[in-house]
């Protein structure tokens, strides 16, 4: 899965609140937009964890949106075979619905 990156930047910066981003003139649906962001996302983590090793930590688990907590499923999902150790806390309370216990 390579990185391509006239069609992933746009998406990167707008996950990254940057102004004039580039995705407006893309005219998608927020569906769509959002689906294309967790694409560009993945790939750019893939694509990195290929090059050499790679730690993601995400702390304060608990408090992320579901939006978010979807991505991060989806990044379990994806990642079977990669060089990649995801780290994730989050207070005892806090129930997700992916993964292992």
């Amino acid at each position: 899965m390579g990185v391509d990156e006239a069609s992933t930047l746009p998406f990167i910066l707008e996950m990254l609140s940057v102004k004039d981003s580039g995705i407006d003139a893309l005219n998608l649906s927020p569906e769509a937009r959002k689906d294309r962001i967790l694409e560009a996302l993945r790939r750019i983590v893939l694509k990195g964890s290929e090059m050499r090793p790679l730690v993601v930590a995400v702390e304060d688990l608990h408090w992320v949106d579901k939006s978010s907590e979807e991505a991060f499923k989806d990044m379990l999902d994806a990642i079977s075979g990669a060089q990649l150790l995801l780290i994730f806390t989050y207070r005892p309370e806090f129930v997700h619905t992916w993964g292992g216990t």
